[in-house]
């Protein structure tokens, strides 16, 4: 949690977070909240008080129940992207500690302009190599600048 908390305090945009199974001194938040971005009402959970690791059953049902529009979850580490009805379920996995995958991963969700919810999961190394490549073309780019002069 305090890696929300960081982020929260260096970015000028909501974070919103929760509290997991090892956020054992912090009482700052809650271990689920309800968010609404654009329209749409999000369930964010860490997942462990339901029992997540066993079966996602709780969460099918409170996307019935509760009518949520998407329900994003962690707790397994293991990514996760399924739909019950119109809910997206989705747990993106772990950026620091992956299970059950080669590489970290996270997800990408966009509301598009018909007001749909669409997930994407992704694998750190691809944002990685965006990054390196980038970073190569500014290379490239200051390195011609420096011989036209």
């Amino acid at each position: 949690m305090s890696d929300a908390q960081d982020l929260e305090s260096f970015l000028d945009i909501p974070i919103h977070y929760v509290t997991g199974n090892c956020d054992y001194y912090s009482i700052a938040a809650p271990s689920s909240r309800v968010v609404e971005v654009l329209g749409k009402r999000f369930f964010l959970t860490h997942g462990h008080n339901h029992g997540v690791k066993f079966s996602l059953d709780h969460l099918r049902f409170l996307a019935n129940e509760e009518g949520y529009d998407c329900i994003l979850f962690g707790h397994t580490h293991i990514p996760l992207m399924e739909y019950e009805g119109d809910t997206l379920i989705m747990n993106p996995g772990s950026i620091s500690l992956p299970r059950n995958s080669d590489y970290p991963t996270f997800a990408i969700i966009q509301i598009d302009d018909k007001a749909c919810i669409h997930g994407t999961l992704e694998e750190f190394k691809k944002l990685l190599k965006v990054l390196t490549s980038l970073i190569i073309v500014c290379i490239i780019s200051l390195a011609s600048e420096v011989d036209t002069r």
